[in-house]
Order: structure tokens, then sequence, then C-alpha cells
């Protein structure tokens, strides 16, 4: 019994202490920056672009914290319509975890199907970026969420050739 004591008591003392010098706790961190949206804004404007015509923009995911981002998600904003989601490509799927300090580029397309009507308002969906919450105690940033909008409009038909004529 006495062997016992002196083993817990030793084992005891060897126990980790989270609050020392140099233990390092999992910290789930990130930044997600439209690259080509004007700075301090959260919106990026296509602009106008023909219909079926695809235009792209960057996303950059930035791991800050210092544990993998192996369930990322990026999704379509609760309330974003279908109507506009069509207007868009499909939204890209992480499946590679994102390392700490590792930087990840992602592409939102639009590429319009329908035109906007004369002085409607442009096609404009929100996309939501996160991370699932690795437990109670380690949780990750609340969602970081882009605007991506564009105007689409029917681009005027070709020019009809009329071939060669006989003057004469």
């Amino acid at each position: 019994m006495r062997r016992i004591l002196i083993t817990f008591v030793l084992l005891s003392s060897w126990a980790c202490n989270c609050d020392e010098v140099g233990f390092t706790k999992q910290r789930c961190d990130y930044t997600v920056t439209s690259l080509l949206a004007n700075v301090g804004t959260t919106t990026y404007d296509f602009g106008r672009v023909p219909v079926r015509t695809p235009r792209s923009a960057q996303v950059e995911i930035h791991n800050t914290g210092n544990a993998a981002l192996d369930r990322f998600e990026i999704q379509w904003r609760s309330g974003t319509g279908e109507g506009v989601q069509a207007q868009f490509e499909s939204l890209p799927i992480i499946t590679t975890p994102i390392s700490p300090g590792e930087k990840r580029e992602v592409e939102i397309t639009y590429k319009p199907i329908t035109a906007v009507a004369a002085g409607g308002a442009a096609h404009r969906g929100t996309v939501s970026f996160s991370h699932a919450d690795f437990s109670a105690e380690i949780q990750c940033p609340d969602p970081t969420e882009l605007a991506f909008q564009g105007t689409s409009f029917e681009p005027p038909p070709p020019p009809t050739d009329a071939g060669v004529t006989d003057a004469g």
C-alpha cells in the first residue's frame, strides 16, 4: 500500500500544469478576405456582366491559429434565394485541411443565366465562411460573411452576315 501511495504522489507531481510557459493550447482562428473587394468592405461587385459569361473573384482563407482547419465550410447564407444562387457557379468545397499559417485561395464565380431587368437590382448573394468548433473549450470565430453582386444584361445579337450580293 505504501508503494502505491508513493507512486501516486510521484506521478501527481509530474502531471500537466497547463499554465506552464511553453505549453501551447490549441487555437482555432482564421481570416477571410475578398482579394478584389475595396479595402474595408465585405462586398465584391462584379459590375455589368453579359449573360452566360463567367467572372470570378478570389477569396483568401488564412489560418492564423495553431490547429489545422479540417472542417472548413463555404455555403450560402440562410435566406439567399435559389434564384440568386443559380446566377453563380457552385461554391467551392475545401477537401484538404488548411494547415496553421497556410493561406488558401478559392474562387466565387458569377455566371448569370438571366438578365436583370432595366433599372432592376443586381443579383446579390451572401456567402458564409466558417469552421465548426473543435470542442466546447476550443471554439472557432463566428462565420465571416462576404457579399457578391453583379448586374447581368443580355448582350446584343451578333450582326447578321448578308453574304455576297450581286450588284449587277
